[in-house]
């Protein structure tokens, strides 16, 4: 028989639970509208190389380029006037490549999130990121060695850089895997053994990658660091081919599990209670951020941080519900990611002409982190 403060208690509950799902509707509203001012307000940024575009001729611009997409495609009688039609409007070529670029950033922000909410919530550590287990640093050798290989050609050879990327990061995160299992000596299973082996291997990457950068030639050194620091972007249809397909192939396990994640953050024991194998859950997680982080890096170059800062402001303001977490991560990653594109894009510097986007992003998401972390020493555990 329940007694009137029982009843007290469970109204109280429901009106609280009420109160979040309405705190929750209404942060993620305010930052998808946030997101969308932001890329618009992207499309008409003024440039190092491009004066300012007002809204009307970047939308005109959009429009009439998707419109002659389409045309193309159905072979419509359109396309034949293309060039009178794109020679009437000014700056059509920038602004299509900015949206392109832009689309690029933004994926690339919200696999780089999502990546990072996935090695926080296995290895139930905030400080765990791809770029602690080596594949950061895997990815970085894969695009020395294909530079090495094929010089100035490997700007134009976006699906042979993913080939390469890729098979460095995963055989350096199947190295720090192997020797972390080893180092454990039987535990069953030490995040702290992990992050060092990484850290340790991620080193001894550098101190090689560092050696070749000394070595290497001017002309190959520019094609090497404008390729690893996401200076150039390649944004021919074959790079949103294999961008959407591995944002495809890594989303769509993490959505269909996204409820099981919340159960991996507790022990594997009261995992194993719950009805979820922890083993499965860790693995998938893992070839699911490894194919995130490099598909990212590989086109906005050395953009890490993202993946360590933003799982921790939507902890903060969502609390550590993974499924909240998992929509979150993908709004603010994009959007912090699209920021740093845009402001890298203000300033001339040295050869290359701009900014690398991965400075900005070390300079806006370090104190951000540090703000973060400070005021949120609860909201972890």
């Amino acid at each position: 028989m329940q007694t009137g403060h029982d009843v007290i208690n469970k109204s109280s509950l429901h009106i609280f639970r009420a109160e979040e799902r309405h705190r929750t509707r209404r942060l993620l509203v305010i930052s998808i509208a946030a997101f969308v001012l932001l890329f618009a307000f992207s499309m008409c940024l003024r440039t190092s190389q491009v004066d300012l575009i007002s809204p009307v001729v970047a939308m005109q611009n959009l429009f009439t380029w998707l419109k002659l997409v389409v045309a193309k495609w159905l072979d419509l009688p359109l396309y034949l006037e293309s060039e009178a039609i794109i020679s009437k409007l000014p700056f059509y070529f920038e602004t299509v490549a900015r949206f392109k670029i832009s689309v690029i950033t933004v994926v690339s922000g919200m696999m780089l999130a999502l990546a990072g909410a996935l090695y926080q919530g296995v290895f139930r550590n905030p400080i765990a990121a791809p770029t602690m287990l080596g594949v950061a640093s895997g990815i970085e050798l894969g695009i020395l060695v294909m530079v090495l290989k094929y010089a100035n050609a490997a700007y134009s050879m976006t699906a042979k850089r993913y080939r390469y990327c890729y098979s460095f990061a995963l055989v350096i995160l199947l190295i720090v895997m192997l020797t972390g299992k080893i180092a454990s000596r039987g535990k069953k299973f030490a995040v702290t053994d992990m992050l060092l082996v990484g850290a340790a291997i991620s080193q001894i990457i550098n101190v090689l990658i560092s050696y070749y950068r000394f070595e290497m030639e001017d002309e190959l050194l520019i094609v090497f660091q404008e390729i690893s620091s996401g200076i150039y972007i390649n944004i021919q249809t074959i790079s949103f081919i294999i961008l959407g397909v591995a944002f495809i192939v890594s989303v769509i396990p993490i959505h269909l599990l996204r409820y099981s994640f919340n159960a991996v953050c507790f022990s594997d024991d009261d995992a194993f209670t719950m009805g979820i194998n922890p083993r499965i859950i860790r693995f998938i997680a893992l070839i699911c951020g490894t194919i995130m982080i490099t598909a990212a890096m590989v086109h906005c170059g050395n953009v890490g941080m993202i993946s360590l800062i933003v799982p921790h402001i939507c902890r903060y303001l969502f609390g550590s519900d993974f499924k909240k977490i998992y929509y979150a991560s993908g709004i603010f990653g994009g959007m912090l990611l699209l920021a740093c594109r845009d402001i890298s894009g203000l300033f001339y510097f040295g050869y290359s002409g701009v900014l690398p986007i991965g400075s900005i992003v070390s300079m806006i998401a370090a104190p951000i982190f540090v703000i973060v972390l400070l005021q949120q020493r609860k909201g972890w555990e």
